[in-house]
């Protein structure tokens, strides 16, 4: 689990059935960033996923796990000693227990990431 300790939650913002959103802050000391890479931290995109997975599992009261990505697209890279606050949107529906999903993760000017997919 990241949340608490790569990231923290500063606001949940108000959501409606199949609509959610977050924002959110990354800690630029965390150790991940010493590989990743040093000198120049970037949020690794298989952390900006486990982020998604875990605050809609957060949303759901249940725990997720990604069974299909359809889309996923790393259009800039976030450093966290300049991207301060990121905001992470999800949409989602319901069906036979599996939740089709389409988040993205961005801030006021840029989209960071779009991901489209099913978790279980």
């Amino acid at each position: 689990m990241l949340e608490g300790d790569f990231y923290k939650i500063l606001e949940e913002h108000p959501k409606e059935i199949g609509k959610a959103g977050f924002s959110i802050q990354f800690d630029p000391g965390h150790g991940i960033f010493t590989g990743h890479f040093p000198g120049k931290p970037i949020v690794p995109g298989v952390c900006m996923m486990q982020i998604i997975q875990e605050l809609l599992s957060k949303i759901l009261d249940r725990k997720l796990m990604i069974k299909k990505a359809s889309n996923i697209k790393f259009l800039h890279v976030i450093d966290p000693t300049i991207h301060l606050q990121v905001n992470v949107n999800i949409d989602y529906t319901i069906d036979n227990g599996n939740v089709k999903t389409s988040a993205n993760i961005a801030n006021e000017s840029l989209t960071f990431m779009k991901f489209a997919g099913e978790f279980s």
